[in-house]
C-alpha cells in the first residue's frame, strides 16, 4: 500500500524583519515552498538570508516543527557583513504514522547582537 503524499505549508515569506521594535535589516527568501514529500522522507529546503543594512548583523535561524517531527538540521548562526548573502540549509524528517495533511513549518529569525526574538 501507497503512503500518502503530505503537503507542508511553510510560513515564511520575502521580508524585511523587524525584531522586537529594533530594525533588524535583513531579507530572508525560501527558495522552496509549498513541499509534497512522503512519510519517513528527509525534507530539505534552502534559505537565503541578506543583510540589506549598512553593518554587520549576527543572527540566528531556527527551525520551529510539529511536535515529534526530527530535526536533522535546526538551528544556523551567521554573520552578514553590510550587503552579504548566505544560503542556509534546513533539514528535518517526518514521522511514518503522520497524518495526510499541510503543516506549517516556522523559521525563527533572532539578533545575536540583542537578545530580543521575533518568529518568522
Amino acid at each position: 500500500m501507497k503512503k500518502g503524499i503530505f503537503i507542508f505549508t511553510f510560513l515564511i515569506f520575502i521580508i524585511n524583519s523587524v525584531v522586537s521594535g529594533q530594525n533588524i535589516p535583513v531579507e530572508i527568501k525560501i527558495l522552496k515552498e509549498g513541499l509534497k514529500v512522503k512519510p519517513t522522507q528527509v525534507v530539505n529546503f534552502p534559505v537565503l538570508v541578506k543583510n540589506n543594512g549598512n553593518e554587520q548583523q549576527a543572527i540566528e535561524l531556527a527551525l520551529n516543527l510539529p511536535d515529534r517531527w526530527k530535526s536533522i538540521l535546526q538551528k544556523h548562526t551567521a554573520k552578514l557583513a553590510a550587503g552579504d548573502k548566505k544560503l542556509l540549509l534546513f533539514s528535518f524528517q517526518i514521522p511514518a504514522m503522520t497524518p495526510h495533511k499541510a503543516f506549517p513549518v516556522n523559521v525563527s529569525l533572532s539578533s545575536l547582537s540583542q537578545p530580543q526574538t521575533n518568529a518568522i
